[in-house]
């Protein structure tokens, strides 16, 4: 029976070459797209899926609100702000702050190394409290205990000490100064939508940035506690903030 359906098949594609062709190919090419739109979603919905607690991760952005009403959407946030919602809203359990390279460029020295680095974030000490970057050596409770501490991942230390231990030594900075390495991270996974190679303390900074409403140069990261009402924290946020920031209003953008 196998046979004449198999035969009966032949024969059919045989006498009509272009017909079956054209069914073949576009059979092949649905498949080819259906399987590459899979791939695309299922890239796209595993981003930062590896931090412990994801959903419960919120990046807080803003919109600037112009006076004839419209507005500019940005990610953007003070530094200050981080630090009411710790304090001020019992929903959130962790809040940390980012500070990226923003284009800086920064001369690493180590022996007679001398590497300019991209990749030099800054951070708060609660960062590993918000998101899951493992640390295979090192302090891994309390790496920015002190002020003078710098972070790496696996690539950024092989590119200085190869495959010496570099816990302990000291790296020079041109605009930073001599900072002692307390922590080695894993490499960051690719679906990660944050990429260093070196953290540093946001302590380093020379003004007092925890009451800072005006600097819009940091990304504001908080991990809340289960059961919270985004759309609640949310208004509670803008009430809380209306008195400090009148134009500038508040919101939740995406879990991670």
């Amino acid at each position: 029976m196998l046979k004449n359906y198999i035969k009966t098949a032949l024969r059919s594609f045989l006498h009509n070459k272009s017909f079956s062709f054209i069914n073949i190919f576009g059979l092949a090419i649905g498949f080819a797209c259906s399987l590459l739109i899979f791939l695309f979603v299922q890239d796209e919905i595993s981003y930062d899926r590896f931090n412990n607690d994801a959903d419960h991760i919120y990046r807080v952005v803003k919109d600037f609100v112009n006076d004839d009403g419209s507005r500019l959407p940005d990610a953007t946030t003070p530094p200050a702000l981080a630090t009411a919602m710790k304090f001020q809203m019992p929903e959130v359990a962790e809040a940390t702050r980012v500070y990226p390279n923003w284009g800086d460029n920064y001369l690493i020295s180590y022996g007679n190394k001398k590497i300019t680095e991209e990749k030099l974030y800054r951070v708060d000490s609660s960062f590993f409290k918000v998101f899951t970057f493992p640390i295979i050596s090192g302090d891994n409770k309390s790496p920015f205990r002190d002020i003078n501490s710098i972070v790496l991942t696996q690539t950024a230390a092989r590119r200085y000490f190869g495959e010496q231990d570099p816990i302990g030594k000291t790296l020079k900075l041109n605009e930073l100064g001599d900072l002692k390495i307390t922590a080695v991270l894993k490499d960051l996974p690719s679906s990660s939508h944050i990429h260093f190679d070196f953290l540093v303390s946001t302590a380093k900074f020379r003004n007092k940035i925890d009451e800072n409403w005006g600097w819009y140069n940091f990304y504001t990261y908080i991990k809340v506690k289960p059961s919270t009402s985004i759309s609640a924290l949310t208004s509670g946020i803008q009430a809380s903030i209306k008195k400090t920031i009148r134009r500038v209003r508040i919101f939740f953008m995406f879990s991670l």
